[in-house]
């Protein structure tokens, strides 16, 4: 089936012809992916066109620690060949890592002169840390990477004229959608729509904000039909629901995402197992205060991190073999905790399996072994003395044993000995008499000789 770069490669016409859509808004917050500040012209204050980006020199740079590089280097060229985009300016790159501060942010902007402007925002990629970011974007009130993007539209809106068009995927649809809610009046006449692809929502108190109220009929939010971070919280505009070639996690990567023609391959919903993942954990979660939902992202993120591998792509091809580990992490946590942990683990590992009766099944496992876990616990301390007291007895075993042995081998190796000397003896006498009788022999016969 096609996805993007199918589609950036087979629709050729500009978009006075054909006009922006969907999958376009998805193949800019797709390339915005790349490390940008590898191409010299694009220094802060500086521009260049699309296909300027298309620069052996640059590809090292721009694909340093960058996912699925062969697909967005292939997207790349496509875009940079393509009619439709390779005259557009991209215009404005900005980024910003800051550690200490925890701000890790990235944008720039791509000009249709005479046309539309579009804002994207990187979002970020398969590692736990950036997973782990995409959550607290949900559980968390305004973190700096959303002021940065709200300051950051802002000053492009000043700086360019034209209509807008905002979006990213991931941790940058939630920039997106946070930055047009959040921006002055003035620059929001202006936007035509904001797209959150597959990004975290946000919290029901967020959305009844003046800003999220008035942006809320041009927001569109797309996701894949077994959406794990696109689902936390409460979406910020009208839902698409993607078909998506990939697998679980994958589902995750704009690339697995279907294209039809010139538009996405819809699906009328999610699949079940995302739909139960969404009622419960969203459930759980609106009944935790913050300090509860810290708690439960750090729980989650100790048993992924404690398996040893770093992204969630590892996590779907081995998370079976790593079940035991997760469970040893998991004992720390409170029951309601692990609750809302198993079913989004469930989905992370088997994501298509996870039905209501799936979900009563983990609900009715987690309270047998809480419910149990005094008694498993004593049983095993009984166990363990008896164990050490049986060890005790069988070392006493052995030694008396060894001391047997000790004095049996003495004794034998003392009558081989004797037995040893005796025949050595016999021999001896016996090669002494045969030696005289051979002296003999010799004597008797000179004395006839002479």
């Amino acid at each position: 089936m096609a996805n993007i770069v199918s589609y950036a490669r087979e629709n050729l016409k500009g978009f006075s012809e054909q006009p922006f859509s969907d999958v376009d808004s998805l193949l800019f917050s797709a390339l915005i992916y790349l490390h940008l500040e590898a191409v010299p012209t694009l220094q802060p204050g500086g521009e260049c066109s699309l296909r300027d980006l298309w620069q052996a020199e640059y590809f090292t740079g721009m694909l340093n620690g960058v996912g699925r590089r062969d697909e967005k280097l292939e997207l790349l060229a496509t875009m940079c060949a393509s009619p439709r985009y390779r005259n557009m300016r991209v215009h404005g790159y900005e980024t910003v890592l800051e550690k200490e501060d925890g701000i890790q942010f990235a944008a720039c902007t791509f000009v249709c002169p005479g046309d539309f402007l579009y804002v994207a925002y990187r979002g970020t990629d398969s590692s736990f840390v950036g997973w782990k970011e995409d959550c607290r974007l949900a559980l968390t009130e305004s973190i700096p990477a959303q002021k940065r993007a709200r300051a950051y539209l802002e000053r492009v809106a000043g700086e360019l004229s034209g209509v807008i068009y905002v979006g990213g995927h991931s941790k940058g649809g939630n920039l997106a959608s946070y930055a047009a809610a959040m921006c002055d009046e003035a620059v929001q006449d202006r936007i035509v729509c904001a797209y959150s692809h597959d990004g975290p929502g946000f919290k029901p108190e967020e959305l009844v904000r003046e800003g999220f109220i008035r942006m809320r009929p041009r927001m569109r939010k797309t996701l894949p039909q077994s959406s794990v971070v696109g689902l936390l919280f409460q979406p910020e505009g009208n839902c698409a629901i993607i078909e998506s070639t990939g697998s679980g996690l994958e589902q995750h990567s704009p690339f697995t995402w279907a294209v039809e023609g010139q538009d996405f391959h819809y699906r009328a919903g999610l699949s079940k197992a995302a739909e139960v993942v969404y009622r419960r954990v969203n459930g759980w979660l609106a009944d935790m205060n913050e300090q509860e939902m810290n708690e439960f992202i750090e729980a989650l993120f100790e048993v992924l991190e404690n398996t040893g591998v770093d992204t969630l792509t590892d996590l779907h091809t081995d998370g079976r073999k790593m079940l035991p580990t997760m469970w040893k992490s998991l004992r720390k946590t409170d029951k309601e905790q692990t609750k809302v942990v198993l079913h989004a683990l469930a989905l992370l590992l088997v994501p298509d399996s996870i039905t209501d009766g799936a979900s009563e099944r983990i609900g009715h496992m987690v309270e047998a072994i809480h419910s149990h876990a005094g008694d498993v616990a004593d049983f095993a301390v009984d166990k363990a003395g008896i164990v050490k007291d049986k060890a005790v007895d069988v070392a006493a075993v052995a030694k008396d044993k060894a001391g047997d042995v000790a004095d049996k081998a003495k004794v034998i190796a003392g009558g081989v000995l004797t037995k040893a000397r005796e025949v050595a003896g016999e021999i001896a006498s016996t090669v002494k008499e045969k030696a005289m009788e051979a002296v003999e022999a010799i004597e008797e016969t000179e004395e006839k000789e002479q």
